[in-house]
């Protein structure tokens, strides 16, 4: 078995010499050094030369005796090591540049990503260059309206700037709510005439899901593009939008109260006075897409509406019931695209 040996950067000893399986991985290897060295694993790396060990098993670089150096990484570190790689993206994409940029980042950009979410909210809200790296990832704003689909950066990267925001950003930050802007703006439906509008749907599903994190109540802008997003799914509609249009509703119920009627009045006025009725005969996401609408009826200034009432009982009729106090489960990533987390990354 291979025999190795654990240095610190100033050339102490601090794990083995030990016999570790051929096939350990550098991960559990990590687990271990975390355990004898009382430190978090995230915050650890390994390197055999100048090569950095990020996976794989010990068989792949060690088979008799090695030395190992060990790294002890705070935030900071991984936040400018992405950075750094976010500088050699290519500003165009769809090129061999970008797709050969693309690949790289599985191992220069993601793997470090991960290990900067193991990180407590206190380390990574001190941290400036962890929230100008999330802003950095999610500032993609599309200039061509008519130019490629694809994203600069990958999707999974981009996912992970959101649930770091939402665990260190303060609500209503304006340059959190700017970019988060572009992404509600990139919401996609298909059907058979339409196209999804970026390749990075997850990273919109969940933009759209934190919204109640990190835009402040009442905020028009983003109420208005909400609206206009499950507007369009309905004008294009067929029953693969169900699931778009409950998460937006999820996200704009998220951002009202009783305050403020008028952003209440402007989701109504889309929701349910254009005539598109097919979606709330559906026994499953239409009729949580009808509850949420009852939900925030109750929040305009003239609740329980001639029209509101009509579809009720348009509903009522095709076998759907539906009322404001029926209780449905937060949408998912699976229920509203029909695909799992794994799938998409």
């Amino acid at each position: 078995m291979p025999v190795l040996t654990v240095h610190n950067l100033a050339g102490e000893k601090c794990w083995g010499p030990a016999e570790v399986a051929s096939d350990h991985t550098v991960a559990q290897l990590r687990e271990d050094l975390a355990k004898a060295l009382n430190k978090p694993a995230f915050s650890l790396r390994l390197l055999k030369g100048e090569d950095v060990l990020s996976e794989g098993c010990i068989e792949s670089f060690c088979t008799g005796e090695a030395d190992l150096a060990l790294q002890v990484l705070g935030p900071q570190n991984y936040a400018e090591e992405c950075l750094s790689c976010l500088d050699k993206c290519p500003a165009a994409v769809d090129t061999k540049g970008h797709g050969e940029w693309l690949e790289q980042a599985q191992t220069a950009l993601l793997p470090s990503l991960g290990f900067l979410e193991g990180f407590d909210d206190g380390q990574l809200a001190e941290t400036e260059q962890v929230r100008s790296l999330c802003l950095r990832l999610l500032d993609q704003e599309r200039k061509d309206p008519y130019g490629p689909q694809t994203e600069r950066f990958p999707d999974v990267a981009s996912v992970i700037a959101i649930k770091i925001l939402q665990r260190i950003a303060r609500r209503g930050d304006p340059d959190v709510v700017r970019v988060l802007k572009f992404w509600l703006k990139k919401i996609a439906y298909k059907d058979f005439v339409t196209e999804e509008n970026t390749t990075s749907v997850k990273t919109v599903f969940h933009a759209t899901k934190a919204v109640p994190d990190l835009v402040e109540v009442g905020d028009m802008e983003v109420i208005d593009i909400l609206a206009k997003s499950f507007s369009d799914f309905m004008n294009h509609y067929s029953d693969c939008n169900n699931g778009p249009i409950f998460v937006c509703l999820e996200a704009v119920a998220g951002i009202l109260t009783d305050a403020h009627p008028e952003g209440a009045q402007r989701v109504m006025h889309e929701l349910f006075g254009y005539g598109y009725h097919e979606l709330f005969n559906d026994p499953g996401k239409g009729r949580d897409c009808l509850i949420m609408g009852c939900r925030i009826d109750k929040m305009t200034s003239e609740p329980g509406g001639a029209n509101i009432m009509a579809i009720l009982e348009e509903a009522r009729a095709n076998g759907v019931e539906a009322s404001a106090d029926d209780e449905v489960q937060p949408a998912t990533w699976e229920q509203t695209y029909g695909e799992s987390e794994e799938g998409t990354q």
